[in-house]
């Protein structure tokens, strides 16, 4: 028996039922069985009483066989009757196959009962009584929720209770009956849906577009009635229409709901309106055949909604109206009534109030010409015509004026002016219609009005002027601006444009630089026009023009010399101040005379030191001082000389350079006796004497390659003078030298596609060539694809990105007015080949094979093509597919085509560089013979016939499919059959056949079938019937 919890546990009771017992209801026949007493206990109490007899004393009674024994009177004794064991509690699942509870009387054989909740219960399919001995048990079979409650057992009148508790089981539930995938209900009915679930206890949910449902009267109504899930939407709106589902823990179903329309329809329908642009109202109606039909209305398929612009009304039951109202070109449209599923529509035809049947044009005129602008409107409700320039209304006079005839409108303007270009436009109630109106000016030379033009002008530095001359003048005049006769210099600030038929000249700080006599020339085809001006600067003078020399120096007295200032400042300079600085006595600048002249005397005292300055003054007032450049002593002796001037290399060879100079500017005192040159040889950094000399120039050695700086020293009794300024340095070379390009290095350069490469050459010439690249002879210059160096004595050219183009012969040409040297360097680029030149032709084409002819590729990326890779592609596959490596010609067989099946072929050039890219065919091809099988040949005709043959005779095919006809066979078939049988075992060559295998009396009829090398044509069409039986000529004879 199964375990139903830890305290149910309750053997298999197997005993006959008591015969005391009532109402049994099954004897299943008297075999005894187990008892259910412990055989434990009875061994127990056997082997109690054995030990008892054993160490008992033998009595003669019992050591004499028959010998008599003596008893007491036992007197009957009564037992309590009770339950020795009584009923316990058990417990069950539900669904368990059985449940027992059991109990021990103090007798056996008494007459039991059982009861559950105190009503008696019987034997039968659902409880089994069990009875033995003094052991009486219930059994309860297919344990349920309801069996659940308090069981009794009794036996006489002793009673025994015990509860059965049962754990009910966790049920899997599921629809038996799902909703139907969809369901539709009419607008303002009623729809019941409803499903079956499993348990009329599962707990179900309904959802409307996945919301929880929840009752509401009269609008959704939820019913449950045991198995049954019922919902009911009542009179059904649009927003009920969609997905609704039932659900319950483990399943669920749906429904999609569909709210249909009524099936509302026209009685009429809407007709077409036509209206002019302004009106007040246009209406349409139509009627419906239900006075509860709800219309919407559209305009081009757009909803209308009630407005001011539209009124939407219903009238006697079933007219519906929408009136539109204030009609504009926009209301031109179709206006569609919807009812349910049914629609009508109509047009509205708004035609303008005023339309333009010819509108003004854009056009040009020429100045000092008439122009007419025209254009032509339908006015029926004679709006007044208005004429507009540039959006401002034309008040007409004697140029200006209009006229109206034959519908059209005229805008007549006499002597076109430049200002009469504009926009016109013609206005007629809400519509106007615009041209543009262009005037070309008229060939005329520029002039110019220089009525408020002052033509002098006088400025002070800084200053700045502006003003503007009035030209006129067509084609518009070119300008130039002279100065002085000349154009201008490029530190003159004056500038002048042509703006808005003017000459706006613009002066900003003016400076002396600016100063002069101007001349603007204004020209075209037809003259020329001059405005001639004068702008004088004014300004303080420059500085007098140093150095500041002091001259003819003894103890007591001077001489100060200077030049004029560069600029006087463009006033004449009045004087010179001249100023001395005792600097023995302080260093207070103390006036020392004004003077005309540019030399000033200046006594001394011996031994003191002075410096000196001096400024020009002119009526701006005075310049910036000169001042000279150290202190002078007050002595009577002499001085180093100034340093030599304009020291230049006067000419250079390999060996030697030749230098001169001039003699210093002041000697001071004393002549200069010799010359001391010094030279620096790089990097060094010390100066060496190399030569001593009284003249003026020299001739120094030197070493080719190295180089050198030079400078000079004067010398007279005084000492030496500072030395001179250096020359630049100079390499030592030859002064001629004719090119040279060192061709030492110079090899073929070979590279792969996509590398750099670059070419340098190192070259000597003199004086510095003129150096050129060439690429084939064709010369070269920097660009995205060449970079080309030049350095000092070597050049060369830089490619970042090879390609197979720039495999070339690349030529350096060095030239001067010596000569000329030239270098050539090859480059090879290597790279795929390009692929083979087409076209890719497909000859010789049959069912199974074609012939492909291509020519060698125009490239071969530097490398011999060691073969050609040949592909073929079933269109069906669509994949490349390797044919043959063709190692020798360019002509291919291809094999083991499929008939019928398109191909593309291609070939690719292979190379060690890779494969190029393929050249293809051109069209698909379709592999099959050059011919096709033969048209059908014509109708067979009957020419005799008798009981044992027919004789037939045919027509050849009109088509012999580009093949000769082999032969034909012949078929037959009885009227009566479908089947075709082939009479020939093989195609005959004629035109004729007798059939000889005929039956007597029967009908046959006959069709021809042509072939050729590509196969049989259909058949031709049946001949007429005909009997195997005499022809009529034989039974006449």
């Amino acid at each position: 028996m199964d375990n139903t919890g830890a305290n149910d546990a309750t053997p298999e009771l197997l005993s006959t039922p008591n015969p005391g017992s009532r109402r049994p209801s099954d004897i299943r026949g008297t075999s005894p069985k187990p008892s259910l007493l412990d055989p434990k206990l009875l061994e127990q109490q056997l082997q109690a009483r054995r030990d008892s007899a054993s160490s008992r004393r033998t009595s003669l009674a019992e050591a004499i066989p028959g010998f008599p024994m003596l008893k007491h009177r036992e007197a009957p004794k009564v037992e309590k009757e009770k339950f020795i064991e009584e009923l316990k509690d058990v417990k069950a699942k539900e669904g368990q196959p059985k449940a027992a509870m059991k109990c021990t009387f103090v007798k056996a054989n008494a007459r039991f009962r059982w009861y559950k909740n105190k009503l008696e219960i019987f034997q039968g399919p659902k409880y089994n009584f069990l009875q033995e001995g003094n052991e009486y048990a219930l059994e309860i079979k297919n344990i349920a929720m309801e069996d659940a409650a308090k069981y009794s057992c009794k036996c006489n009148d002793i009673t025994t209770v015990a509860q059965l508790y049962v754990e009910e089981r966790k049920y899997a539930y599921y629809f038996n009956q799902k909703l139907p995938k969809t369901a539709e209900v009419v607008r303002g009915k009623d729809l019941t849906l409803e499903c079956s679930v499993s348990d009329p206890r599962a707990p179900v949910t309904w959802y409307h577009k996945g919301n929880k449902l929840e009752y509401v009267a009269g609008k959704i109504e939820l019913k449950r009635r045991e198995n049954r899930c019922i919902l009911k939407i009542c009179r059904a709106k649009p927003e009920a229409e969609g997905e609704y589902s039932c659900m319950v823990e483990g399943d669920e179903t749906f429904v999609d709901v569909a709210i249909e329309d009524p099936d509302w329809f026209f009685n009429r329908e809407l007709k077409q309106q036509n209206a002019l642009e302004t009106d007040p109202v246009v209406t349409f109606e139509c009627e419906v055949s239900d006075r509860d039909a709800e219309v919407q209305w559209f305009k081009n398929d757009e909803p209308i909604v009630a407005s001011d612009k539209y009124e939407i009304l219903s009238e006697s039951r079933l007219k519906r109206i929408l009136k539109i109202k204030n009609i504009t070109m926009d209301d031109d449209a179709t206006y569609t009534c919807k009812v349910a599923k049914k629609t009508t529509s109509a047009r509205l035809v708004v035609k303008p109030d005023v339309e333009f049947k010819q509108n003004l044009i854009d056009t040009n005129g020429i100045e000092t010409k008439s122009k007419e602008l025209v254009c032509r409107a339908y006015n029926p409700k004679k709006y007044p015509v208005k004429w507009y320039k540039d959006g401002v209304e034309i008040t007409f006079n004697d140029r200006i004026s209009t006229k109206e005839a034959e519908g059209s409108l005229f805008l007549i303007i006499k002597s076109l002016e430049l200002d009469d270009e504009g926009v016109y436009s013609c206005k007629i109630g809400a519509h106007e219609t615009k041209g543009k109106l262009g005037v070309t000016e008229c060939e005329k030379p520029p002039t110019v009005d220089l009525a408020n033009f002052d033509d002098y002008l006088k400025l002070k530095k800084g200053a700045a002027f502006a003003t503007a001359v009035p030209f006129k003048g067509f084609p518009v005049p070119n300008m130039t601006i002279l100065r002085n006769g000349d154009p201008l210099p490029e530190n003159v600030k004056l500038k002048a444009v042509l703006r808005n038929g003017a000459v706006a000249v613009e002066l900003d700080d003016a400076q002396r630089a600016d100063a002069g006599n101007y001349t603007i020339k204004l020209a075209n085809s037809m003259g020329e026009a001059e405005i001639p001006f004068t702008i004088d600067v004014y300004d303080r003078p420059k500085p007098p023009k140093g150095p500041l020399d002091v001259c003819e120096l003894t103890a007591t007295k001077c001489t100060l010399m200077w030049d004029p200032p560069e600029d006087d400042g463009g006033c004449p300079i009045t004087h010179y101040e001249v100023e001395v600085m005792d600097v023995t006595a302080g260093d207070e600048w103390k006036p020392l005379k004004k003077v005309k002249e540019c030399k000033c005397d200046v006594p001394l005292v011996e031994g003191n030191k002075y410096k000196f300055r001096c400024r020009a003054v002119n009526q701006e007032g005075p310049s910036d001082y000169l001042e000279a450049e150290k202190e002078t002593l007050a002595r009577d002796i002499c001085d180093p000389p100034d340093p030599p001037g304009n020291l230049k290399i006067a000419d250079y060879d390999a060996e030697h350079v030749d230098l001169n100079w001039v003699k210093p500017r002041k000697e001071n005192g004393a002549p200069v006796k010799n010359y001391i040159i010094e030279t620096r040889k790089h990097p060094d950094k010390s100066w060496v004497t190399v030569k001593e000399t009284p003249d003026t120039k020299a001739s120094i050695p030197w070493k080719e390659g190295e180089t050198y700086e030079y400078r000079v020293i004067a010398v007279n009794k005084a000492g030496k003078s500072d030395p001179c300024t250096a020359t630049a340095p100079i390499i030592a070379k030859p002064r001629f030298l004719k090119p040279w390009i060192d061709k030492s290095r110079i090899q073929i350069i070979k590279l792969k596609v996509g590398q750099p490469f670059e070419i340098n050459l190192r070259y000597r010439a003199e004086p510095d060539p003129e150096v050129k690249w060439f690429a084939d002879e064709t010369p070269m210059e920097s660009n995205d694809e060449y970079e080309l160096i030049f350095n000092n004595r070597d050049s060369g050219i830089k490619v970042n990105n090879a390609q197979r183009k720039h495999t070339r012969l690349y030529k350096l040409v060095v030239s001067n007015e010596v000569g000329f040297d030239e270098a050539t360097v090859e480059v090879v680029v290597l790279g795929k080949p390009t692929k083979p030149r087409g076209p890719l032709e497909v000859k010789e084409v049959t069912k199974n094979s074609c012939v492909l002819e291509w020519k060698p590729p125009s490239d071969d990326g530097g490398e011999p093509i060691q073969y050609y890779l040949v592909e073929k592609m079933d269109t069906k596959k669509g994949r490349w597919e390797k044919v043959a490596e063709v190692t020798r010609g360019t002509t291919c067989t291809v094999p083991k085509l499929i008939e019928g099946n398109k191909y593309d072929f291609r070939v690719s050039a292979v190379s060690n560089q890779g494969a190029s890219e393929p050249l293809e065919a051109e069209t698909e091809t379709i592999a099959k013979n050059p011919y096709d099988e033969p048209e059908a040949p014509e109708k067979p005709e009957i020419v005799d016939h008798d009981k044992d043959r027919i004789d037939l005779k045919w027509q050849p095919p009109a088509f012999d499919g580009g093949a000769p006809i082999i032969g034909y066979h012949v078929e037959r078939k009885e009227p009566k059959s479908s089947r075709w049988t082939r009479v020939t075992l093989k195609p005959v060559p004629d035109t004729n056949y007798i059939d000889g295998s005929v039956t007597a009396g029967r009908e046959y009829e006959y069709r021809v079938i042509a072939v050729n090398k590509a196969g049989p044509s259909p058949p031709s069409k049946p001949s007429d019937l005909v009997t195997a039986k005499p022809s009529r000529g034989d039974i006449l004879l």
